[in-house]
């Protein structure tokens, strides 16, 4: 367990206690090949529930786009972060428990094949609008980095759902944020390793990833 990190920094400026739980291993909710990446931890300030904590590369993670898409509910909540010299900053945001209903839209759609969900779906188009007026981008917005749950009651519908995006080591800013020198060669990326991310390169990859997962039509 890592054990530099016994405080966090929050928005507010504060310093908040933080306690690491255990190692968050592979799951349906957050799959990673190095699970001890990722941690549940508790805080005195979110007692009544757990928190996700990410541990990574200083420079390699888009606080300010989690930041502005948490404000607008659609990221977990950003916390705060801990910096330790010489150590990987550690993120604390919200966690999304699949006890709250929380699964990846690539899980929604693999269980729900009869609700075709596609960049036109209503949240998602918010969602591409928000960062596009914001001037961010993702650069790995597939299914399996964009958390969902269908929204219950009278007035919903099928395909009803809430969604938040994970996963902002590539975030940034249009004209600055780029690809990584390594990629999965078997993703069809807009774009190529280190070329910036393009504006249009989030509705490309995730148009396609999505349409991935349904059967090919008749």
């Amino acid at each position: 367990m890592p054990r530099v990190y016994s405080t966090y920094r929050s928005s507010s400026g504060k310093h908040v206690a933080l306690e690491f739980v255990k190692p968050l291993g592979p799951s349906p909710l957050y799959r990673n090949p190095n699970p001890t990446l990722l941690f549940l931890g508790k805080s005195p300030d979110h007692s009544e529930s757990s928190v996700l904590v990410k541990l990574v590369a200083p420079e390699c993670y888009g606080e300010a786009v989690h930041r502005t898409l948490a404000e607008k509910g659609l990221a977990p909540l950003l916390h705060g972060t801990a910096c330790v010299a010489g150590a990987p900053s550690a993120i604390v945001m919200e966690y999304l428990d699949a006890s709250s209903q929380w699964m990846t839209l690539q899980d929604y759609v693999k269980e729900r094949q009869e609700i075709r969900i596609t960049t036109e779906h209503p949240r998602l188009i918010e969602l591409l609008e928000t960062m596009k007026t914001e001037g961010f981008v993702h650069g790995d917005l597939r299914p399996n980095n964009i958390m969902c749950r269908e929204l219950l009651g009278p007035w919903n519908e099928r395909g009803d759902l809430e969604i938040k995006v994970i996963d902002f080591d590539w975030a940034g800013k249009l004209g600055v944020a780029r690809y990584p020198a390594i990629m999965n060669p078997d993703i069809a990326w807009p774009g190529r390793r280190r070329d910036l991310i393009g504006e249009d390169d989030d509705r490309i990859l995730l148009s396609k990833t999505l349409a991935k997962l349904y059967p090919c039509d008749d």
